[in-house]
């Protein structure tokens, strides 16, 4: 089972060809939490790019976090701000390890610090792309 973190979705979004392509392999449907809807949300300017934007999130299950969930998103916090991970960064790894899933992010390395969560970086992106 996999969670989304936003900057996997933005990609398959722009057309990145890397993420599209591995984004084709999933054989079941992956999640995303109600906070990467969000941040996804907040880019839209326009109706059109809302209609848009739902469309493409619609097949996706979105998981809610639960009360715990965000008590223990919060304990993490004090110890994520070193390495560059916030609050909500916080919040999906706990909702990714409370559920046995696996966390895809192009930001491995940040998510380190949270213990006992699977994190991958499913493809990769050349510096041209990063910028683009």
């Amino acid at each position: 089972m996999y969670i989304l973190n936003t900057d996997i979705l933005l990609d398959v979004l722009k057309g990145n060809k890397q993420a599209i392509a591995w984004f084709s392999t999933l054989t079941e449907v992956p999640m995303i939490t109600y906070t990467v809807f969000q941040e996804l949300m907040e880019i839209v300017r326009n109706q059109e790019q809302v209609h848009q934007m739902f469309q493409f999130i619609a097949p996706l299950p979105i998981i809610w976090p639960t009360r715990e969930e965000s008590a223990k998103a919060s304990a993490y916090y004090p110890q994520c701000l070193s390495y560059g991970l916030g609050s909500i960064d916080a919040e999906i790894a706990v909702c990714a390890i409370e559920r046995s899933a696996t966390l895809c992010t192009l930001n491995v390395k940040k998510y380190q610090v949270i213990p006992n969560l699977k994190v991958i970086k499913p493809y990769g992106r050349s510096v041209k792309e990063k910028t683009a």
